[in-house]
């Protein structure tokens, strides 16, 4: 196998990468930026607003770089400003701009226009609309879990990013033919807090913890995306079974129906049989196009 020397910089909101081993072939995980408090968060901004010297301060990866050919940035804030400080510190790199949020909900391509980079995205439709690169979303094959007792049929985390909608209508849906559910709801900006008992964010390993003790795992993508969220690839990497709203699923080459079963699209009288019924086993090749160090692949791949 090639060996591979990717520097990948995500500040990781959903808490992903703490849970997963040391990756091989020369990948190494860093956070992007040094702190997160409100008043960090404040100097760190006026720091680059100003191009002030010195911006290395905030970088915790800034005495690894020299070692790796291409840093993958992910999408947050101030990415434009850490493109924009490897292209010009940096010019021999290859940067890649990584966008696993849709453009709607996420950073503009066109912060990176007169940046020496690639902006890739997982989201087909962003990548038509804006000419950007395609790659699949990803998980990590090293993630190894026990066998846990299931205490739920069904289990749905994450946040409210306007799916309040279709949060309640599951919700109905499941309780109409006496499915046990776990909601772990967090609030968004968006949210109004006085209508629903929204929850505290949890850490990825409390998230695993839930999925594990499910039967199946509920996906609900927000109105636009058009490519899965981490759902999909739990339940795959997992073998658990799955709900989702996302219709393209099907494209995807470990969709099975027997696994997946699509709101809107299959017959919802089926759905308390789906449930019941057993996982089916995936060929594990088709689960794997989706490990990280295969999505790694692509990128050098389209070099």
């Amino acid at each position: 196998m090639m060996y591979y020397k990717y520097l990948i910089l995500a500040n990781d909101n959903s808490g992903l990468f703490s849970v997963q081993t040391p990756i091989n072939n020369g990948i190494l995980i860093k956070d992007a930026e040094r702190g997160e408090n409100i008043f960090q968060r404040f100097l760190r901004k006026l720091h680059y607003k100003f191009n002030l010297p010195f911006k290395k301060i905030w970088f915790p990866w800034i005495n690894d770089i020299e070692h790796f050919d291409t840093i993958i940035i992910f999408d947050r804030g101030n990415t434009k400003y850490i493109a924009k400080y490897i292209a010009n510190k940096y010019p021999e790199k290859r940067i890649i701009i990584w966008l696993w949020n849709s453009v709607k909900y996420s950073i503009s391509p066109e912060d990176f226009n007169n940046i020496f980079c690639e902006v890739w995205s997982f989201d087909k439709m962003d990548c038509k609309e804006y000419g950007l690169k395609y790659n699949t979303s990803f998980y990590f094959d090293n993630i190894k879990l026990p066998k846990k007792d299931i205490s739920f049929d069904v289990c749905f985390i994450g946040s409210d990013k306007k799916r309040m909608k279709s949060i309640l209508s599951t919700q109905k849906l499941f309780s109409s033919i006496n499915l046990k559910t776990y909601y772990h709801v967090v609030a968004s900006k968006e949210s109004n807090l006085e209508q629903y008992n929204y929850q505290k964010m949890i850490s990825y390993n409390q998230i695993l913890e839930i999925i594990l003790t499910s039967k199946v795992i509920l996906d609900l993508v927000v109105e636009g995306q058009n490519g899965p969220t981490l759902r999909p690839l739990e339940a795959a990497f997992f073998q658990k079974k799955l709900i989702t709203n996302y219709r393209n699923i099907e494209k995807f080459e470990f969709y099975d129906s027997n696994n997946i079963f699509i709101l809107g699209k299959d017959n919802i009288q089926t759905l308390q049989c789906f449930v019941e019924g057993d996982y089916v086993p995936v060929n594990k090749d088709l689960v794997l196009k989706y490990d990280i160090n295969n999505w790694i692949k692509r990128f050098e791949d389209e070099k």
